[in-house]
């Protein structure tokens, strides 16, 4: 009733039949979830009226978001160890079905893309194929009182592994209770907390310390009060960063497993289960408002606007040519004037001036990266840049570091830093800025930077050493008061 007779290697008479499930057996992922993050990431508008399409029950749900959008086959991941299974099996003339929860759509697209299922049975717009209905499709298949082997994950799968020759879960570990006497079958998920922390991306909250550079150059670093107010701030908007991150993370799952790097991101490579992203998205968010709050409404006012530019950036604005880089150097902008905000602080416009160019030129490096790694004639997966930009995205790049070296020199000569009593030394960072930047972007034309610049500069000794040497120079330059 729901099979397809999807073509397949011929099948010897009588051979008992292997079952596979697909979603957390065959895929180290949840089908559906791949397919509500699609839709959220190119039908944003229709997803608000996903909890109606529930009126229809769970089949009805999957049928229209299937209709919506259909996972990419070849990128999902695949566990090694059931294709190795079902290759075995085939090699022995055994037939092979796909029977799956997930949508006829989806599985369809699967079968299609392995080439090894004799025959597939799938959810359609009525029936949810799941448990007892799936058991039931399954015995109409092969027979009443068929042998047949079963390839599962879950407890809902337990009708069928008490019913199958031969049960083999999908997962971590067994159950201390292993009535059904099933077989392991790794999962091939390990270090769930690690995978957990690489989500949120506590590295990155690195960048962050760019608040504190208001203070430090207004020489107000010693006063403790304002530290401690600076250090709450900086751990909202930690926080809602690592927010961004994990919903940038669950909209891009697709574009990452084409990426040599991002494919072993936790959602893409499938080590982390999808269904946790919006609940960790909203604990992080809850969290960093809450410390917000504590701060001022001001500065909650501004992490309001920082998440609303970094959610129209993952949702929209990345794919736009350009502008893409000029939120990017913007969001970074943004973190300098969040610092001053949080302790009051006045900035000054060579401040911002000399950060929205340094943070251009760094957004820029970071397309030339990607640009770099993509294969010839191929364009960047949301990203509207094609190979012939290359050369110049590195002019653009380039430029607006060394156009940030000029606001600074400019920036020191206008008397606006008149509370460092010997400026001399402040002339000396010119140089250490500008052999840091066209360092950078000489490695990038090498191919010896990873996709993220700044965590390259976070592991880099020569970068901690120019870092140190502006340090010095900042101190020095600030003579007998002090930072």
């Amino acid at each position: 009733e729901w099979g397809t007779g999807i073509s397949a290697p011929k099948t010897v008479p009588g051979a008992i039949p292997l079952v596979v499930d697909l979603d957390g057996a065959l895929v180290r992922s949840d089908t559906l979830w791949e397919s509500l993050y699609l839709a959220m990431r190119h039908h944003p508008l229709r997803v608000l009226w996903s909890p109606m399409w529930l009126l229809k029950g769970k089949a009805g749900f999957k049928g229209r978001l299937g209709k919506l959008v259909v996972p990419t086959a070849k990128l999902l991941p695949y566990n090694e160890t059931v294709l190795e299974l079902i290759e075995e099996a085939s090699q022995d003339g055994r037939p092979v079905i796909l029977a799956t929860g997930a949508n006829r759509r989806i599985a369809d697209e699967v079968a299609t893309h392995l080439g090894a299922f004799t025959q597939v049975l799938a959810s359609d717009d009525s029936v949810n194929l799941t448990g007892r209905k799936k058991l039931e499709a399954i015995r109409r298949l092969v027979g009443e009182g068929q042998a047949f082997d079963y390839i599962g994950d879950s407890k809902v799968d337990y009708p069928i592994f008490k019913e199958a020759r031969r049960a083999y879960l999908v997962a971590s570990r067994l159950p201390s209770n292993n009535s059904p006497d099933l077989h392991l079958l790794d999962n091939q998920q390990r270090g769930w907390s690690g995978a957990l922390l690489r989500l949120i991306r506590p590295q990155q909250w690195a960048k962050n310390v760019l608040m504190f550079l208001p203070l430090i150059l207004a020489q107000e670093i010693t006063d403790l009060s304002k530290v401690l107010t600076l250090m709450i701030a900086f751990a909202a908007f930690s926080l809602c960063a690592s927010a961004g991150y994990v919903l940038n993370d669950s909209l891009d799952i697709e574009a990452d497993r084409l990426h040599k790097d991002k494919r072993h991101r936790p959602l893409a490579s499938g080590l982390q289960p999808l269904w946790v992203a919006p609940f960790l998205f909203l604990t992080l968010l809850t969290s960093g408002v809450v410390l917000g709050f504590l701060v001022s409404l001001p500065y909650l006012g501004l992490l309001a606007l920082y998440l609303s530019i970094s959610l129209s950036y993952s949702f929209y604005l990345k794919t736009k040519l350009a502008a893409d880089v000029i939120i990017l150097a913007s969001l970074y902008t943004l973190r300098i004037f969040a610092g001053g905000l949080a302790v009051q602080v006045e900035l000054t416009a060579w401040m911002l001036a000399y950060s929205l160019f340094f943070f251009t030129s760094l957004a820029f490096l970071k397309r030339y990266i990607e640009i770099s790694d993509t294969k010839p004639g191929k364009r960047l997966k949301n990203r509207d840049y094609r190979e012939q930009d290359q050369r110049l995205v590195e002019s653009l790049g380039t430029s607006s570091g060394l156009l940030a070296v000029l606001v600074f020199a400019l920036y020191i000569n206008s008397g606006a830093l008149k509370h460092y009593s010997h400026q001399e030394f402040l002339w000396g960072i010119c140089p250490v800025l500008m052999y840091w930047v066209t360092r950078l972007w000489l490695l990038a034309g090498r191919r010896a930077i990873p996709h993220d610049p700044v965590v390259f500069a976070l592991k880099d000794r020569v970068s901690w050493f120019c870092a140190g040497a502006i340090g010095v120079l900042l101190f020095l330059a600030s003579g007998s008061s002090g930072l």
